[in-house]
């Protein structure tokens, strides 16, 4: 007994009650005993060890006990490894969004994870089932492929496919196939439908933005904050005499002459920093630009990137050139004639005069508003009447032209004689007149003449039948 108690003693304390009756049963009742305790020798640290008891009979009685303890350390840190890496897999697996399914070399399931709304059919119905007796024929075949590429190779499958899961629609998902031994694959199968949903629409916006840069003859260009071309539309690429995909990853100050060159990467460095569009206009290669530098925002934030549009306006500046030239001769010869330009907008009823027009009647430019009335209260009270009718007979399209002479008032009051000359020169979509330009020339000298010339003819034919007295009380 004292032995008994002193070996007890070895033990941890919750085990020597069990270990002291499983002793006193096999002493007693020859019941043979087989445990797994910690153990703590008398020198030394704690171990795990396997104590068996068997009992020796004689005559039906326990006449002793033999037993043996086994140091069973090693095996019970390997076990509680084990159990942790088992425990450790559980939980990753756990964690794991992604469904998770075994299956065996003739695509049987052994194994799932996965909630009940993500999958094809029930999981009772498939446990146990290969994937031919549940699953569509073509994917059925497909996976079995991928179990036999994977086992084969002993080497990762990945793949993508579609199926339409009851209640949700057309889903999309990507599988990552792994082999489990040598009979066995893993297969980890994720739903992608969003993913595959948003490349779709990036594909298409791209598909789009596309085919509007290579709609037009007009230059698109996206640059890093270096100058890298990081896309272009086929007109860029024209324009420098390459292909896109020769320009694509170039500096594209490299490309342009030197003094264009430094402006352009001045501009490209201030609308990264400010964050604000820059426009300019500048001329190359015999041609003018005219380019916008746009910052590029994502979420909301700045990115070291820029949208160049560029739009050769060549055939613009020499038209532009080609009309200040026209004006410049124009205005010359207005001011050759002595006329004044009027310019009346139907629509809105602003009436332009030019700077002849007022300084013929000794008016500072600009002195008086364009308006219509502003005219109107300048001519003769007798004379307004015939105006307004003759120009609205040429409105009206009674007449070609228009053209009236009549009387307008100077700044200091007097009235100076105006010949007005004018023609419709825009039409709205109906045929309505929408613009109505003219002339007014100054004639105050030709009428002063062609008075005196009437009043001379006017005496001489009075004076043929008239006496002298008479002719002096005409005249």
């Amino acid at each position: 007994q004292e032995l008994v108690d002193f070996s007890l003693k070895c033990y941890d304390p919750e085990s020597r009650e069990l270990i002291r009756i499983s002793f006193e049963k096999c002493c007693t009742e020859g019941t043979l005993y087989d445990h797994e305790f910690r153990f703590t020798p008398l020198l030394g640290d704690e171990i795990w060890v396997r104590t068996i008891g068997v009992p020796i009979m004689e005559n039906g009685k326990v006449i002793k006990v033999r037993g043996n303890i086994i140091d069973i350390t090693e095996r019970k840190k390997r076990e509680e490894a084990l159990r942790y890496s088992e425990q450790e897999a559980k939980s990753l697996i756990a964690a794991i969004p992604d469904m998770i399914f075994h299956l065996d070399n003739n695509g049987r399931f052994l194994y799932y994870k996965a909630d009940a709304d993500e999958l094809f059919v029930d999981p009772e119905s498939f446990i146990g089932k290969t994937v031919h007796e549940v699953m569509p024929e073509w994917f059925a075949e497909l996976t079995v492929e991928k179990i036999k590429s994977t086992i084969d190779t002993g080497t990762l499958q990945v793949y993508e496919y579609s199926l339409e899961i009851p209640g949700k629609g057309w889903q999309h998902y990507e599988c990552r196939m792994v082999p489990f031994n040598l009979t066995d694959v893993l297969a980890t199968v994720r739903n992608v439908t969003v993913r595959v949903t948003f490349q779709k629409e990036i594909s298409e916006k791209e598909a789009h933005s596309r085919a509007l840069m290579e709609a037009t003859s007009d230059v698109f260009i996206l640059l890093r904050k270096d100058g890298i071309i990081i896309d272009c539309n086929e007109a860029h690429a024209k324009r420098l005499g390459k292909t896109r995909e020769e320009i694509i990853g170039k500096d594209v100050f490299s490309l342009l002459p030197e003094d264009i060159s430094m402006e352009r990467r001045k501009n490209v460095l201030r609308v990264i920093k400010t964050g604000k569009p820059v426009f300019s206009e500048d001329f190359r290669g015999g041609f003018w630009n005219e380019f916008s530098i746009y910052p590029i925002f994502i979420d909301g934030r700045q990115t070291d990137e820029v949208a160049v549009y560029a739009k050769d306006i060549s055939d613009r500046k020499r038209t532009e050139e080609a009309l200040k030239k026209s004006e410049d001769r124009l205005t010359k010869t207005m001011i050759a004639a002595n006329n004044g330009i009027w310019d009346w907008n139907l629509v809105t009823g602003v009436v332009f005069f030019d700077e002849r027009y007022y300084t013929m009647a000794g008016y500072q430019p600009d002195e008086f508003p364009y308006r219509l009335e502003e005219f109107q209260k300048r001519v003769h009270p007798d004379d307004l009447e015939g105006v307004i009718n003759a120009a609205m007979r040429h409105l009206n399209g009674y007449a070609d032209h228009f053209l009236e002479e009549f009387r307008f008032r100077r700044k200091d009051g007097n009235y100076m004689w105006i010949r007005a000359k004018g023609r419709t020169v825009e039409r709205g979509d109906n045929g309505e007149p929408i613009r109505f330009i003219g002339t007014h020339a100054d004639i105050h000298a030709l009428k002063q003449i062609t008075l005196i010339n009437e009043c001379r003819l006017r005496l001489l034919l009075f004076s043929e039948t008239h006496n002298l007295h008479d002719l002096l009380e005409e005249t």
